[in-house]
């Protein structure tokens, strides 16, 4: 799958690094040092006994011309939604899921803006991760994600 998240910091990287393990990830963000850094040496998670790299992300800065993704994953603070909704919206077609799993209430009102309710995946983590700068995280504690509509 072609998965997009928007917002290259902490958890965007994290769930990055993961997902590019068995997809296609680019992560869009606005900071040009990030994203020369995962472009450089892809992102770096550091766990409790090991760093690991995932060399397989790439980084653009956001409004960068990619093709329609099968996903794109919000998580940017939820201030900044709609804008970040607005640079990215070519991104998505009838078929694309946008998933949200920010903090705060209300992101899926200000994704219905864009979408329709079918395509507006809701969820929300219990992992924890601190960005480090440079394309890596500190993966601080794991826990359970959920994902529903």
């Amino acid at each position: 799958m072609k998965i997009a998240i928007i917002g290259a910091g902490a958890m965007g990287c994290l769930f990055g690094a993961y997902l590019s393990t068995h997809h296609e990830v680019t992560l869009i963000d606005v900071y040009p040092p990030q994203i020369e850094a995962i472009n450089r040496t892809g992102v770096t998670v550091e766990e409790a006994d090991e760093d690991v790299c995932y060399p397989g992300v790439k980084a653009v800065p956001i409004g960068c011309k990619l093709p329609v993704q099968d996903v794109l994953i919000v998580f940017v603070k939820n201030t900044q939604t709609e804008q970040a909704l607005m640079q990215t919206k070519e991104l998505i077609d009838e078929h694309s899921l946008v998933l949200t799993l920010q903090n705060g209430a209300g992101n899926d009102k200000v994704l219905s803006k864009f979408l329709p309710d079918g395509q507006i995946v809701v969820g929300t983590t219990k992992h924890n991760s601190i960005n480090l700068g440079g394309g890596k995280v500190h993966h601080g504690s794991s826990g359970t994600t959920y994902v529903g509509s």
